[in-house]
C-alpha cells in the first residue's frame, strides 16, 4: 500500500514539475514522453455477469458482487528523429483487485506497442508496427470463461499519392495471434488472423475523399476438431473518410464478403461458402463548440465456440453525448445495442429454473443493451475527477442461462502529461 501511494504521489509530481515549466510532457532532446495514471474504485453488481442463481445449479458460484480497484499506470512515447522519421510506443500496466475471491479474479493487465512511421515525398508516406496484449477475459463471455490469454497484432500499412494529386492507392497487411494459456480454451480459441489488401480513392473536397478497396483475410486455428474452422474471406470495401458534411466528421465503410471454411473431413475436402455483409461507421458530430455526439456501427462475423456454430453474426450501435458544463465540469450519456445471431439450429442441454435439466433446440438469439452517464471534474489541465455509472443488460431466446443484469459505479482521479 506504501509502494502504491508513493507511485501515485510521483506521477501526480511530474506533471506539476513539467507544467511549472510550461512544456507539455516530458522531453529529453527528441524524445516525447507522456505519462498517465488511472487510480478508481468500482462497485461491481454482477462480476461473472451471469444469469440469477438457478436452484440447484449458480453458475461460476452464482451472481457474486465485488468492490474492485484499478490501478492503471503507463506512458506513451514519440522519438522523432527527423520530419520524415519517426518512432512511436507505449507501455501500460493495469492492476485490478477484487474484493470478492481475489484468488481468481485479481489480475494484472499488460500493454505495449511500437510504430514507425515514415512521410516522404511525394505524398508517398507508411505505417510498421507491433502492438502487444497480455490480459485476463471476464468471465462466461460467448467464448471463454475467466482465462489469461496474451494477443499479438503485426501491422504495415502504406499509402502513395499519384503525382501529388487527388488520387491515391494504398496497401495494407496485419497478422492477429491469439494464445490462450489454457489448454482446453486453447483448443477452442487458439489462432492466427492474416489480413491483407489495397484500395485506391480520390480526395473530391481538401478534406474528404472515397475509395474502393479488396481484402483476403485468413483464419487458421492451431488445433482441429470434427468441426473444422478454418477460414478464407474476400472483402469488397467501399467508403468515404475524413469531412462527410458541415460539422460532421468521420468515416463509413460498408464491405461485402464471401468467406470459404475448409470441411476437411474424413478424407474428404468440401467447401462451406458464407455470403455476408459487413460495415464500420465512426462519426463525430460538433454542432456546437462545447457539444460533441459520437456513432458507431459496426456489423461483422464473430468467431464462436457455442454448440456446433463456427461464427455468429453481431451487429452493434453505439450513441454519446459529451457536454462542456461551467465550472470546468463534463458530463457524458451513452446508450448502446449489440445484436448477436447464430445462424445454425442448436440441441443445447440447459438447466431450468428448478435445477432441472432439458434439451432446448432452436436458432439462438443474443441482445445486449448498455447505458451509461459520466461527470468529469478538471482540477488542473493534467488532473481529472470522475464518476460514472453503467447498465448492462442481455436478453437470449435460447435460454435464461445465458441472461444477465450488471450494474457498475465507479469514481477515481485520472493524470494525464
Amino acid at each position: 500500500m506504501r509502494t502504491l501511494k508513493a507511485v501515485i504521489a510521483l506521477v501526480a509530481l511530474i506533471p506539476a514539475l513539467a507544467f511549472a515549466q510550461g512544456k507539455p510532457g516530458i522531453r529529453f532532446g527528441p524524445l516525447e514522453l507522456h505519462p498517465y495514471a488511472k487510480i478508481a474504485g468500482t462497485y461491481d453488481s454482477n462480476i461473472y455477469m451471469v444469469s440469477p442463481d438457478l436452484s440447484a445449479v449458480q453458475q461460476g458460484g452464482g451472481v457474486k458482487k465485488a468492490v474492485i480497484s484499478d490501478n492503471t499506470f503507463g506512458v506513451n512515447a514519440k522519438l522523432a528523429l527527423t520530419s520524415m522519421h519517426t518512432f512511436e510506443g507505449g507501455y501500460e500496466v493495469a492492476a485490478l483487485f477484487y474484493s470478492t475471491m481475489p484468488k481468481a479474479n485479481d489480475t494484472i493487465n499488460q500493454k505495449a506497442s511500437l510504430n514507425y512511421v515514415y512521410k516522404g515525398p511525394m505524398g508517398l508516406s507508411a505505417k510498421v508496427g507491433d502492438t502487444y496484449l497480455n490480459t485476463m477475459d471476464p468471465a462466461f463471455s460467448e467464448s471463454a470463461t475467466r482465462e489469461r490469454r496474451w494477443q499479438n497484432t503485426a501491422n504495415l500499412t502504406g499509402e502513395y499519392s499519384i503525382l501529388e494529386g487527388p488520387a491515391f492507392v494504398g496497401v495494407n497487411a496485419e497478422q492477429v495471434t491469439h494464445k490462450y494459456l489454457s489448454s482446453s480454451m486453447g483448443a477452442l480459441l487458439n489462432r492466427y488472423e492474416q489480413i491483407f489488401g489495397l484500395k485506391g480513392g480520390y480526395k473530391v473536397l481538401p478534406k474528404t475523399r472515397v475509395y474502393a478497396g479488396y481484402r483476403r483475410q485468413i483464419i487458421h486455428y492451431s488445433v482441429h476438431t470434427d468441426l473444422p474452422k478454418d477460414n478464407k474471406s474476400h472483402f469488397i470495401d467501399l467508403g468515404v473518410e475524413g469531412n462527410i458534411a458541415p460539422k460532421l466528421t468521420g468515416k463509413i465503410e460498408a464491405s461485402m464478403s464471401l468467406r470459404d471454411y475448409d470441411n476437411n473431413n474424413a478424407g474428404k475436402s468440401t467447401a462451406t461458402y458464407v455470403h455476408n455483409w459487413a460495415m464500420t461507421t465512426q462519426l463525430v458530430w460538433k454542432p456546437l463548440e462545447r457539444c460533441q455526439t459520437t456513432l458507431g456501427v459496426t456489423r461483422s462475423l464473430q468467431e464462436s465456440t457455442f454448440a456446433d456454430n463456427r461464427y455468429y453474426e453481431s451487429t452493434a450501435f453505439n450513441l454519446g453525448l459529451t457536454h462542456k458544463l461551467p465550472w470546468k465540469l463534463t458530463a457524458t450519456i451513452g446508450a448502446g445495442a449489440t445484436f448477436d445471431r447464430y445462424p445454425k439450429l442448436s440441441a443445447v442441454t440447459v438447466t431450468g429454473p428448478n435445477g432441472t435439466s432439458g434439451t432446448t433446440v432452436g436458432t439462438r438469439k443474443d441482445h445486449i443493451y448498455s447505458q451509461n452517464l459520466g461527470l468529469d471534474y478538471e482540477m488542473k489541465s493534467w488532473a481529472t475527477i470522475f464518476a460514472s455509472y453503467s447498465h448492462k443488460q442481455k436478453f437470449s431466446n435460447f435460454s435464461g442461462q445465458y441472461n444477465y443484469c450488471d450494474h457498475q459505479v465507479s469514481a477515481g482521479v485520472k493524470l494525464a502529461l
